[in-house]
């Protein structure tokens, strides 16, 4: 567990919380997955989920009317993508997530994360804590 709390602790915005926070979150985060290469990760449905990518390397892309992929970025080993899915539920691009290399990935789902927010007020104050740390 302690080298997911040190991953978790590389995302942005759970970098200032302590290690007391991170445990927590890091109870509720999925299994680590391993796609291989050419695997689809995430379909483009707007997983409602931060991903956090802890080997491997994967591709992100949309595709275009004519059937034409458009490569929008390359995740790597400790990126993220999808922060903002934790806090909004909103609809997000049609993207694809695809394996490169073996990638091996965690997932923080929303819903199981306003629901540690909800029961775990304390937690709920680090995080705007951290937050406003940021701002400042």
């Amino acid at each position: 567990m302690e080298t997911l709390i040190d991953r978790l602790r590389a995302v942005r915005a759970f970098r200032n919380l302590p290690a007391s926070a991170l445990t927590k979150i890091a109870q509720i985060a999925s299994p680590p997955t391993t796609y291989q290469a050419g695997e689809l990760i995430s379909d483009g449905q707007g997983e409602q989920a931060l991903l956090l990518v802890v080997a491997g390397k994967a591709k992100v892309s949309l595709l275009t009317a004519d059937g034409n992929e458009n490569i929008l970025y390359l995740l790597k080993g400790g990126d993220v993508d999808g922060q903002a899915a934790l806090f909004v539920r909103q609809p997000r691009l049609a993207r694809l997530i695809e394996a490169v290399y073996p990638t091996t990935v965690i997932r923080l789902r929303h819903d199981a994360f306003q629901d540690l927010l909800a029961s775990s007020p304390l937690l709920a104050r680090e995080l705007l804590n951290s937050f406003g740390a940021r701002l400042a």
